[in-house]
């Protein structure tokens, strides 16, 4: 077994509902909506409820992540979208 001595940086937990707004998922549900029937914008708007809806998907489950330290950005999703 080979073990390296690297020095790392954590980062999390956040929820997957910060996650995935962080990774854009509002704008591209957005784009998803745009001329779609209107059947697949039931399904979408529901897909989006149950993956960010705090009663659901939402908080339940929390990503961390870490990286070598000395990389200068954040992993994305970790970074906030303005």
């Amino acid at each position: 077994m080979v073990f390296y001595n690297i020095v790392v940086v954590t980062h999390g937990i956040i929820t997957q509902q910060r996650f995935l707004h962080n990774m854009g998922i509002s704008y591209r549900l957005a784009r998803l909506l745009q001329g779609c029937t209107r059947e697949a914008r039931k399904d979408f708007l529901s897909a989006y409820e149950m993956l960010c809806s705090p009663s659901q998907m939402g908080e339940r489950f929390k990503f961390f992540t870490f990286r070598q330290k000395g990389l200068t950005k954040a992993p994305a999703g970790f970074i906030e979208l303005q």
